[in-house]
C-alpha cells in the first residue's frame, strides 16, 4: 500500500490510519514502513516515480529491455516470450519509450515479427 501527499504527512494522522487498518484485521509491518521524499529515488513495487510525478520503469530495466530486442534482432538470442512480456510491460508503464523501441529497430524488420519467429 502506498500513501502519498503534495505536503508532510503528520503522525497524528498516520496513526489514525494504523489504527483503521487494525480495526479491518490488518497490521502495519514497521520493518517495510519507508518515508520517500522527491530528494531520492522513489521505487514503489519495481515502478519509479519520476521528479515530474509520472511513472516509469526506470533507465535500468528500460536498457536491459533495448538490450534484449537489440540481442534478438541482430543476434537471434533471447527467449521471444521473456522479450514480448518487458515490451508489454514497456508499452503498459511508458508507451513513448515502448514506441522509440519499436521505431529505433524497425530498420531490422518488423520487431514484433522478428522477435516471435
Amino acid at each position: 500500500m502506498y500513501i502519498s501527499s503534495e505536503t508532510y504527512i503528520d503522525s497524528s494522522i498516520i496513526d489514525f490510519f494504523i489504527k483503521e487498518l487494525e480495526k479491518k484485521g490488518f497490521r502495519l509491518n514497521k520493518k517495510k514502513t519507508r518515508f520517500m521524499s522527491q530528494k531520492g529515488k522513489r521505487s514503489i513495487t519495481g515502478l519509479v516515480i519520476t521528479n515530474e510525478k509520472k511513472v516509469s520503469v526506470g533507465l535500468d530495466l528500460r536498457q536491459k529491455i533495448k538490450s534484449m530486442v537489440y540481442n534478438k534482432m541482430i543476434k537471434d538470442e533471447g527467449d521471444p516470450n521473456v522479450i514480448m512480456g518487458y515490451l508489454s510491460f514497456l508499452k503498459d508503464v511508458e508507451p513513448l519509450s515502448y514506441n522509440k523501441i519499436i521505431i529505433k529497430y524497425s530498420k531490422y524488420g518488423n520487431v514484433i515479427e522478428k522477435i516471435l519467429s
